[in-house]
Order: structure tokens, then sequence, then C-alpha cells
């Protein structure tokens, strides 16, 4: 089973490296953060230099979760269209193995990726004379469990609907939706005195922000490490906690990822 999980992680490394959408799209998110970079080299004091970083971090960060995200969407929408995924299944290999090679995969891929990420920022602190600071470390990190949360959640979804229904689900039903909804209907109470019908919208709103994946999770006690690129004791611990829970919730995905890939009709 080892020998076939590195088989088919492989498999899907050479997969990604070969697609061209993929690459088209990886090569459109690097023009653009290059264009959103060159203002940003210009500035010439320290605390000028040292926001630059901060917000070139950010930035390579949040274009590195958009093409981890995409990795296992990419992976099982391409699969399945071209309806080539019984030819795997039926050499044998489980289901289980082949769903797990496409979340390594892009595992590595995300630690590759965010590993470089944090030895552009120490390279740039480096030529800028700006101090190290470990929040870069702790930033790329956190940056790593956000995307492999999402890349887990875009792959579950597009085992189940159209890759472009996925990506909308992904976009327009998340916890931060739904937080939104929470604070306009809490407001809306206050201000008619308790209607029955906005009762029972808050109690469902309130039952599916429980219920939706944190997509940045503790990122309430981990937000001052983003202004500032200075981590405590305490917000490492958090972020440990953001480890556990990106495993924990990339498992539950894998589960019903297998579940339906299991029903459905792949010839």
């Amino acid at each position: 089973m080892l020998e076939q999980l590195l088989l088919n992680t492989r498999v899907h490394l050479r997969f990604y490296a070969r697609n061209r959408l993929l690459l088209g799209f990886g090569l459109v998110m690097l023009l653009l953060l290059g264009l959103t970079m060159v203002p940003m080299l210009l500035f010439g004091s320290s605390s000028d230099r040292f926001n630059a970083l901060h917000m070139i971090t950010g930035v390579m960060s949040g274009y590195a979760m958009v093409f981890v995200a995409s990795l296992g969407l990419f992976a099982i929408s391409s699969h399945l269209r071209h309806r080539n995924v019984k030819l795997v299944l039926t050499k044998p290999c489980l289901p289980e193995v082949w769903l797990a090679s496409i979340f390594v995969a892009a595992l590595l891929i995300a630690i590759a990726i965010y590993t470089m990420l944090a030895a552009a920022a120490a390279i740039l602190s480096w030529i800028w004379g700006i101090p190290w600071q470990w929040g870069f470390l702790f930033v790329a990190v956190d940056g790593a469990c956000r995307a492999l949360i999402q890349m887990a959640l875009l792959t579950c979804l597009s085992t189940a609907v159209h890759p472009v229904m996925a990506v909308l689900i992904a976009l327009f039903f998340n916890e931060g939706i739904f937080f939104g909804l929470k604070t306009l209907i809490a407001g809306a109470l206050q201000a008619r005195s308790g209607k029955a019908w906005l009762v029972c919208l808050r109690f469902v709103c309130d039952a599916l922000y429980i219920i939706m994946p944190m997509a940045q999770p503790f990122s309430q006690h981990t937000e001052s490490v983003y202004s500032s690129l200075r981590a405590s004791g305490t917000e490492w611990l958090y972020l440990g906690g953001a480890l556990g829970y990106t495993a924990v919730l990339s498992a539950f995905f894998f589960l019903i990822c297998d579940y339906l890939l299991r029903r459905k009709n792949l010839i």
C-alpha cells in the first residue's frame, strides 16, 4: 500500500508539473505578484522597508494559498472528466490510496512553496538590513495550514459537483459570510423587537455558522503576529492548534471524498 501511495504521489506531482492550465494559472499569479512588488521595492527608509516586507509576505502568502487550494480541484476534476480514474482503481488500487496521494502531493507542494516564501522573507530582510523576526516563519506555517484547509474543502466539493460550482460554494458559503449575516440579523432583531421569522433565521444562521469549517483557525488569537511579525509563546501554541485542526479537518474531508468517489459511476 505504501508503494502504491508513493507511486500515485509521484504521478500527481508529474501531473501538476505538466498541466498547462495549472502552470498558466501559476504564471499569471507570479506576474501579478511581480507587478505588486515593483512599487514596494522603491521604499527607502527602514520603516518603509519593514512595511514593504510585511506587505510582500502577505501578498505572496495570499497568492500561494490560491495556488495550493486549487491543486486538489484540478486533480479531481481532470481525472473525473477524462474518465481515467477507473483505470487507476482497477490496477487494483484502493480509492483511499489514490485520494491520499492527492492530499500528500498537495502537502508536499505547500511545504515547498511556503518554505520558499519564508526563505524569500529572510533574504529580503537581510538585504534591507531588517532584523529577522520569527513571525515570518509563523506566518508561513499558518498560511500553509489555511491553504491546505481550502485545498481539502475544494477537493471534497469537486468530487461532488462541477469545479465551477465548487469554487462558488467555497466563496459564498463560508464562516465569514455567515458571521456577517449573524451580525445583520442581530441588528435587525434589536431594531424590530424580536420578530418570529428573524428568530428562526438567526437560529438557522447560527447552526450553519457552527458547522462551517474554520478557514483561518484561531485567527482572533494570532492576528497580532500578522501585524507585528512577532510571535510569543502563547501564539505558537495556537499555531500548534491550527496544525492539529488542519490535520483533523483534512481527514474529515478525505473520508467524505472517499465516500463520494465510491458512489460515483466512473465508467
